[in-house]
């Protein structure tokens, strides 16, 4: 049976070029577009290196002290951080770690803006870095305050070109550094460990006990998701031993959130509610809205088609043929249209995205289809033939068959 679905369908199809040339365009460019912008996002929430075992990660979000005439908000300083949150017994461990800071620097007559960011010893634990020369400073180097960079792939290009960096030095902030390892570049997109340097907190000058609102983050590992809520709780044991900032604030809000959550929390802009049940309605919504609209329009031309066809309809129903069978062939013939369409798009989205790449919207990375995009994009395919295929199939299944033997529509 469904052989002969396919053999009719791609009849049909070849009957009419131009109306299948419209209808592969639309299906196209909304698969193009969803399959993109499914390949970016897959970019941005996988959990590869380094951030491979993000999923049993916790990260502190911004802190916020409000009172009954003012809110502060940022996030926590390396003082609050080290006195009063210190080390959690329920994480098996954890790192405190600063956001990317600009810095300027001047190598081979052109100049450089780069990303720093001050970690502990830890952090090299917890991320799982490619290192391409040398190694990781270690908690005797973090204690000692030494002057020790590690450096991305890029910046060793920059500054020794087709050299070994290790050893070498580079200044930071007029500080002079020595370089102990070198790492594969980090994509822009891995919030927690893009940088282009990487240095200890312990090795800057800086006045760490005057702070109170910074730009530290503080990351957990449990053994397993199931150890979350122990250490939520702990976490927030210690948050309530942090003082106001000053006698205008009167409350206190520091929360620990998986990446997913920190997102959703940031998109619904109330750090008392990460909304994820929100977040993911507002995307599934958003893609259902760009699928409605070029669904409608494939909607009207599958009905035309359809109507076209109501002789041969009508002799079908009349040799027996069941307003179910019909209404399942319709749309199976729908689905091909659609899969075919979609088989094109993925081609297309494969250029798109190499193109992505070339342009370097996104430091460091590089995008290509893989089987979850893939597979994604054939369910989105399948979702799209449905969509605009049940109602054609319905209208024409209601056809009388005299007046569809005599081209009529009712």
């Amino acid at each position: 049976m469904f052989s002969n679905y396919i053999k009719i369908a791609l009849k049909v199809l070849k009957r009419r070029k131009f109306f299948t040339f419209i209808s592969l365009f639309g299906i196209c460019f909304t698969l193009v577009v969803l399959n993109v912008s499914t390949a970016l996002l897959d970019k941005i929430w996988s959990n590869d290196a380094p951030e491979s075992q993000m999923g049993k990660m916790l990260i502190s979000g911004e802190l916020e002290v409000t009172g009954p005439k003012t809110r502060s908000n940022y996030y926590a300083s390396l003082f609050i951080l080290h006195t009063y949150i210190k080390k959690l017994e329920s994480a098996s461990n954890q790192s405190f770690f600063s956001s990317n800071r600009l810095i300027t620097n001047f190598t081979h007559g052109k100049k450089l803006i780069l990303n720093k960011r001050y970690v502990d010893a830890n952090y090299w634990q917890l991320f799982d870095f490619n290192f391409i020369e040398g190694h990781p400073f270690n908690e005797q180097d973090y204690e000692k305050g030494e002057r020790f960079a590690v450096i991305s792939e890029f910046v060793r290009d920059q500054f020794y070109p087709n050299e070994t960096a290790e050893g070498k030095t580079i200044e930071i902030d007029k500080v002079t550094f020595r370089i102990i390892g070198v790492v594969k570049s980090v994509s822009k997109a891995k919030d927690y460990t893009y940088s282009d340097v990487w240095i200890p907190t312990t090795s800057m000058n800086e006045n760490f006990d005057s702070e109170y609102l910074a730009d530290y983050r503080a990351v957990f590992l449990a053994e397993s998701r199931d150890d979350f809520p122990a250490i939520r709780t702990e976490f927030q044991k210690k948050v309530k031993a942090i003082p106001m900032l000053d006698s205008n604030h009167d409350n206190l809000v520091f929360v620990l959130d998986t990446k997913f959550e920190t997102v959703s929390r940031d998109f619904s802009g109330d750090i008392n509610d990460s909304a994820v049940n929100t977040y993911i309605a507002t995307i599934a919504g958003a893609a259902f809205l760009f699928m409605l609209l070029p669904a409608i329009n494939l909607i009207n031309i599958n009905t035309s088609r359809i109507l076209e066809r109501s002789s041969e309809i009508g002799v079908r129903k009349s040799f027996g043929a069941s307003s179910g069978s019909l209404v399942l062939q319709f749309i199976v013939e729908n689905i091909i249209l659609t899969v075919i369409g979609g088989l094109i798009a993925f081609v297309l989205t494969e250029f798109v995205l190499i193109q992505i790449t070339s342009m370097n919207l996104i430091e460091h990375t590089s995008f290509h289809l893989n089987f979850e995009v893939f597979a994604n994009g054939l369910l989105i395919s399948i979702l799209f033939g449905l969509l605009s295929g049940v109602y054609p199939a319905w209208r024409m299944s209601r056809l009388n068959p005299v007046n569809a033997l005599r081209g009529g529509q009712s």
